[in-house]
């Protein structure tokens, strides 16, 4: 649906996908860049500087992103079904943790 919507063009100039100052000590404390790579990636040619330009590499993480923000918005959805289902509060834990996995990126 968002590359249908937006067909991987995005200002990356933007507001948005521009690191923002508490992310680069954020990183360090998470130490993103021991375990980034040890991450599954769906499809790792995407990523690929022998394959692809360093703008369409750049498109293809801000398309990523967008893609992740999605998910963790609509990962509280199964919230909704709580109304009828008795047990509602595994549906907000689990909408918790599986939302906070796609913060990560």
């Amino acid at each position: 649906i968002v590359f249908m919507i937006f067909k991987k063009k995005f200002n990356y100039n933007s507001f948005w996908f521009t690191q923002k100052k508490f992310e680069n000590n954020l990183y360090r404390i998470l130490r993103v860049k021991k375990w980034k790579t040890k991450v599954p990636t769906y499809d790792a040619d995407e990523y690929s500087l022998k394959i692809h330009s360093i703008e369409d590499v750049i498109m293809n993480m801000c398309h990523a992103e967008v893609v992740h923000e999605v998910i963790f918005v609509l990962s509280y959805l199964p919230i909704v079904c709580g109304v009828v289902i008795s047990h509602w509060w595994i549906l907000i834990l689990t909408s918790f943790l599986f939302s906070c996995f796609h913060l990560i990126k």
